[in-house]
């Protein structure tokens, strides 16, 4: 006796096609893009160069004072964005924005020569570098959506950067005071300045992004907010061989090659070459199409 499974089959068929029908129906596979706002606050600094200025303070006890810091600065950015959603909480990024970047690096020098009477003089420096290059960057990134009404999110990813070459303007001034018994007598100042291109710079960064954020609906559209830091792994020689920038300033010299080796031989020649770039983000998406 012939017995006819086709009916069977054809029934099992059109149940798994059904059941696959529902499960790739759970996944979004929406791709939707738009515009991107990048403002931010910026860093670059060493931790080579701070050390060395510690280095060079406790071989004498008259200076009090000899130190670096490195101070944010705002800068701006804006590019756009690409998105796939593979599920409604989880989807890939990709962020290419051109970027103007932005620091203060800060010298201090205290040099104070007094007797046992307090008379006697004080050397002060006080430079103030400030850094400024073009980068662009592609940051490719992964985004959790969280919570109830799929608002709040957090997201991370590599971040490739590509960069000008560093641009420096120094200004300091030069305090040159007289003591009597412990008071100030006399001020002279002085004031220098100088301008260069560092082309010592490494322009290629890898780095990581993290952050987290929330999901807007302005006019109908998403608008995504979120603060993202953002660590380059990369360090960097940061110098001018322009020598009539050394011979402009003075501690800004660090800035130049003459005065980085300078720099570098009080310390037993460790090599100030480890310059790294930080960004704290505050990042705004607003979505054009989506599909």
């Amino acid at each position: 006796m012939h017995i006819n499974y086709y009916p069977k089959v054809k029934r099992w068929s059109i149940l798994l096609l059904g059941l696959i029908s529902i499960q790739l129906s759970s996944f979004a596979q929406q791709i939707s893009g738009g515009i991107k706002l990048n403002p931010s606050f910026s860093t670059i600094y060493s931790k080579s160069l701070k050390d060395n200025y510690a280095v060079q303070k406790n071989k004498d006890p008259k200076v009090t004072n000899y130190n670096v810091s490195s101070r944010h600065r705002f800068s701006f950015g804006f590019g756009g964005f690409a998105e796939y959603a593979v599920n409604d909480k989880i989807s890939v990024l990709g962020e290419p924005t051109l970027n103007f970047f932005r620091s203060n690096i800060h010298l201090n020098y205290h040099y104070m020569d007094l007797d046992s009477l307090g008379n006697g003089n004080s050397v002060r420096i006080a430079s103030e570098n400030t850094v400024k290059l073009t980068h662009f960057n592609l940051t490719i990134s992964g985004r959790y959506t969280m919570g109830l009404l799929r608002k709040y999110f957090v997201l991370g990813g590599p971040s490739i950067t590509i960069t000008s070459r560093p641009k420096i303007n120094t200004k300091e001034t030069l305090y040159l005071s007289d003591y009597i018994m412990d008071l100030v007598e006399t001020t002279e100042e002085t004031g220098y300045s100088g301008k260069a291109t560092l082309d010592n710079f490494k322009k290629f960064k890898i780095g990581f992004m993290l952050g987290a954020g929330k999901r807007f609906d302005v006019f109908r559209r998403d608008m995504f907010v979120d603060i993202r830091y953002t660590y380059f792994f990369n360090k960097s020689p940061l110098y001018t061989s322009n020598a009539e920038f050394d011979d402009a300033v003075l501690l800004g010299g660090v800035f130049s090659e003459t005065g980085k080796r300078s720099v570098e031989k009080e310390n037993s020649d460790k090599k100030i070459q480890d310059f790294r770039m930080g960004l704290f983000t505050f990042s705004v998406r607003y979505t054009l199409y989506k599909k």
